[in-house]
């Protein structure tokens, strides 16, 4: 809307206009030298393939310019009159090895040259010019780039990025000039950086240190402790084998990543056990750093704080660490621990577990505790036999253990029969035919069926399963598994993607069960209905299965409470139809204006409603009480 309102003030001749963003009008202006100091803003970027080419002097006129932002264009010429009240440059892929010293930037708060051919920032060191505005500088990806710029002539940068500068050998000692200024550093892959300039360690200011990537860094400094403002510091796959004794003085610290960083000779990073005293940490990532039971953190409730844990890839045989004791834990991971046999406990707040790719792995912790568990990740667990607890968890709403061939038929079964949550979860588990209990089959990739009458009118959703075989074996699919309901009666379609994006594909038959809100569909007893399940190409469906979900006749109307969700045999539904009802019958509903779209439109309605319902009215009464027993009597 704004460009259009910016382009409608003078749509014959854009060089009036304050902002100019329309290809075809920034060539216009460049090729043919119509600048004027109405241009505040330009951009114009180019394909890497096909680079513009322009005059400098074709800018001079635009003296008001003050955001720049430029792809691949290269520019010819003297920047004596290049505009000087720049205040945002973004000029990716800058051709140049340094920037030329008439090129006047002093105005300059922003400046981003990522993919840009610097060896360095100045040519001519002596002739660097002082750009007392800067606060956000961005090299990144500048692969060339040999040297960061003398920092006293940036005094009041905030942010510096140089994420894969891959030439890069030294961060110039004047860094510690911004002790008070400087946030972010960001050296992300520069693989040749082997040390840090001990003037680093007094950035007081400093909240943000990421060195991942830099394969060549053996060690961080115990003056690590002067960084008394640092929150995250993240060295994922760098050189390091120890971590500082020091950095438990890191108060403020709340995030900590140490991923792939191992001890020399492939021996177990080392780590201090003064870092349980970091009472304000909140994530710890110590995954593939070769860690056994023994070299493992004592004491780990003393991280009050701490809510994520990945100790993914590493040694553990019998981890006997008490989980239990993380009273703020939410997320633990433990995928990749081939060796696993067994753990101690899980915290009672946990949301996530992770333990894929554990085949040794035979018991989880008792799981009942965990009363707040959403998702829990098992595949390839191999030799698993036994989740306790987790047949009593109604809160899970993804639950994946494909390839837990030893977990028995019947637990197997219980799972699936005490599960129910009122969101479109999921859980995916060894099998081949759907349980006795489901109300609808077909051997096919769709249901359908007619929305019973029962005595509980108040249907909550419905649970779908689908059994399913592949061709491929232990791989991702390439296709977001999506459900599609047609309400016939209504005429009204809906699609909603399962929990997960997408699913793991085996050889071996499985089965996914998946609960859907009625939130959703609004289903209503005559309802003729058709759901169909689609997983992709790379997926044959054997059978489909779908029950109504009902709310138990003790539950308030109101209550949400999924775990009051009963089911309704429709047998006994079907012959309850048969029964005369003189009861006050259900509120009719309000008729609805009908949109079909015939468009796939994930997530949404396709048609909406343009009033909604009146409360539905209860029925029951003794009467109905009375014929119910003897309907009873009549069938035993």
């Amino acid at each position: 809307m704004g460009r259009q309102i910016v382009k409608g003030i003078s749509r014959d001749k854009c060089e009036r206009r304050s902002r100019l963003w329309y290809h075809d009008d920034v060539i216009n202006v460049l090729a043919n030298y119509r600048g004027t100091d109405a241009i505040e803003g330009l951009s114009l970027k180019a394909e890497v393939t096909a680079v513009e080419n322009f005059e400098v002097k074709a800018f001079s006129n635009m003296e008001m310019l003050r955001l720049l932002q430029l792809s691949h264009v290269h520019l010819k010429g003297s920047y004596e009159k290049f505009p000087k009240r720049l205040r945002w440059l973004c000029w990716l892929g800058f051709p140049r090895h340094s920037i030329p010293t008439d090129f006047f930037l002093g105005s300059l708060v922003v400046m981003d040259m990522q993919y840009s051919n610097l060896k360095r920032l100045w040519g001519d060191r002596k002739q660097s010019q002082i750009l007392t505005d800067l606060k956000y500088l961005d090299l990144s990806h500048s692969v060339q780039l040999t040297d960061t710029p003398n920092f006293s002539n940036l005094p009041n940068l905030e942010k510096l990025l140089l994420i894969n500068c891959k030439s890069l050998v030294r961060v110039h000692k004047s860094i510690g000039s911004l002790q008070n200024k400087l946030i972010l550093l960001n050296l992300k892959g520069c693989t040749k950086l082997g040390d840090l300039p001990l003037e680093l360690y007094t950035l007081k200011s400093l909240e943000t240190l990421i060195l991942s990537g830099c394969s060549k860094l053996k060690r961080l400094d115990d003056d690590i402790r002067k960084l008394i403002s640092l929150t995250t510091l993240k060295a994922d796959y760098t050189a390091l084998t120890q971590i500082p004794s020091s950095t438990y003085q890191l108060n403020k610290i709340e995030e900590l990543s140490f991923e792939g960083c191992k001890g020399s000779h492939q021996a177990a990073l080392s780590i201090p056990l003064s870092l349980n005293r970091l009472s304000c940490l909140k994530t710890l990532r110590l995954s593939f750093c070769n860690l056994s039971d023994e070299k493992f953190l004592e004491n780990l409730g003393s991280l009050s704080c701490l809510e994520e844990l990945d100790l993914e890839g590493n040694n553990f045989l019998n981890l006997q660490a008490d989980f239990a004791g993380l009273l703020s834990l939410q997320i633990l991971k433990l995928d990749g621990c081939s060796e696993l046999h067994s753990m101690f406990s899980l915290p009672k707040k946990l949301r996530s577990f992770y333990a894929t790719n554990c085949p040794m792995l035979e018991r989880t912790p008792d799981l009942s505790e965990c009363s707040v568990l959403q998702s829990l990740h098992l595949t390839n667990c191999f030799n698993l036999v036994e989740t306790p607890g987790l047949n009593t968890l109604k809160t899970v709403g993804v639950i994946q253990m494909e390839m837990c061939n030893r977990i028995p038929d019947t637990y197997r079964e219980s799972i699936m029969q005490g599960w129910a949550v009122g969101a479109n979860g999921g859980i995916f588990i060894p099998g081949s035919s759907l349980p006795n209990w489901v109300s609808f089959k077909n051997e096919t990739y769709s249901i359908s069926f007619t929305v019973p009458e029962t005595l509980n009118p108040d249907l909550v959703g419905f649970t779908m399963w689908t059994s399913y075989v592949s061709q491929k074996n232990d791989e991702m699919s390439e296709y977001s598994p999506k459900i599609t309901l047609k309400n016939q009666t209504k005429g009204e379609v809906w699609r909603r993607n399962l929990a997960t994006d997408m699913i793991r594909l085996y050889r071996e038959k499985h089965i996914w069960q998946g609960h859907f809100s009625n939130e959703d569909f609004s289903l209503e007893t005559g309802d003729q209905v058709e759901v169909s399940v689609n997983f992709g190409d790379q997926v044959t469906i054997l059978e489909t299965g779908l029950t109504l979900a009902y709310r138990e006749a003790n539950t308030e109307i109101s209550d949400v409470d999924t775990s009051n969700i009963g089911y309704e045999e429709i047998a006994v539904e079907q012959l309850i139809q048969t029964e005369e009802v003189d009861d006050e019958l259900v509120t009719e509903e309000i008729a609805v204006e009908q949109l079909i779209q015939t468009e796939e439109v994930d997530d949404e309605l396709v048609t909406e409603e343009n009033q909604s319902r009146p409360p539905r009215k209860r029925r029951g009464g003794l009467k109905k009480l009375l014929r119910v027993f003897c309907l009873a009597a009549v069938i035993m």
